[in-house]
């Protein structure tokens, strides 16, 4: 009953409008811009400091000093996946109106509540002479750990070693990339926001605005994205934002490039070489390109083939929702 209360109290994240946007969609508004840390992450640790479980969606002009921000709540123990962020970038990536955008958003929270939730706090291996030294100073990072159903028995699935000899999940090596999920499917279920509930989701908007395609970034991309966003244009795609480029299935991704739907995920090896998860993001993105999807930080190849005509689909989004779902 509780975790029922939990889930509709949860449904409705706050809106935080930052740097001068206003919208009828605010629950709160703040002049400054992101890039003011000492404003924003104030605001965003006093919300948390009354219900650590709120979902906030920031709403912004810029996304410079998201990546020092989304840093910053880490490193005070926040959370981090309970925050997602749009703005005028996006609407100019997707030529969607800033309302229409932060309702995408809404929903598209509302969809994986209950994964952003249920992000826990791992601490890193180390020995037991670093741990003496250090104490407890070693600051937890926050992971997405992956639902398992029953033991993977596929050898090589962790590239980080977190599946272990009996094929269970060893929490405190997981990074949280999700390759798992795709590469042992009938073992872990897979997180909305990678699988067919969340890209169904993404698909009925694309549909309903008739969209030439879709975008998926990972989340802390999001800043070179907005310094990117006019190379984009005048094509038209909806943004998807994903925790972990890794975790995206290519299966799901080749079905809906099949409805002359452009695909295109936003990648830079340079940005991503000094992730923690970059060795499982290589992995991934040599599998969707093995699948035809465009896999690419050059936004100027996303206009250049993103005028395919909507008038050509004729999926459904029941329909579309049925397919991804059957790759599962």
């Amino acid at each position: 009953m509780e975790s029922g209360k939990a889930r509709e109290k949860h449904s409705s994240p706050l809106v935080l409008c930052v740097g001068g946007l206003t919208s009828s969609r605010c629950s709160v508004i703040i002049e400054e811009p992101i890039s003011s840390l000492e404003d924003l992450g104030g605001t965003l640790s006093s919300i948390w400091g009354n219900d650590p479980d709120t979902l906030i969606l920031v709403v912004s002009p810029a996304f410079e000093g998201l990546n020092a921000l989304l840093a910053s709540l880490e490193e005070e123990g926040w959370n981090h996946y309970l925050l997602e962020v749009t703005g005028i970038p996006e609407s100019m990536i997707s030529g969607l109106s800033l309302d229409k955008l932060i309702d995408y958003y809404l929903g598209f929270m509302a969809l994986t509540s209950e994964e952003r939730l249920g992000a826990k706090p791992v601490r890193p291996t180390v020995t037991r002479r670093e741990l003496l030294r250090r104490l407890f100073l070693i600051q937890p990072v926050y992971t997405m750990i992956p639902r398992m159903v029953s033991k993977c028995g596929e050898r090589g699935v962790c590239p980080y070693g977190a599946i272990s000899g009996e094929g269970e999940i060893e929490e405190s090596k997981c990074r949280g990339c999700m390759l798992c999920t795709w590469k042992c499917p009938s073992s872990f279920n897979a997180p909305s926001w990678s699988s067919h509930p969340g890209l169904s989701y993404a698909y009925k908007m694309i549909y309903e605005n008739q969209l030439d395609g879709i975008l998926i970034v990972c989340r802390h991309h999001l800043e070179e994205l907005g310094q990117r966003a006019v190379e984009a244009s005048p094509a038209r795609l909806l943004p998807y934002h994903v925790p972990c480029i890794a975790g995206l299935d290519a299966r799901r991704l080749r079905v809906m490039a099949s409805w002359n739907l452009y695909v295109h995920v936003y990648f830079s090896e340079e940005a991503c070489r000094s992730c923690r998860r970059f060795k499982a993001v290589m992995e991934a993105i040599g599998e969707i390109k093995d699948n035809g999807i465009t896999v690419s930080d050059n936004l100027t190849v996303a206009s250049a083939h993103a005028y395919l005509g909507f008038s050509a689909r004729r999926m459904s989004p029941s329909d579309a929702a049925r397919m991804l779902g059957s790759e599962g």
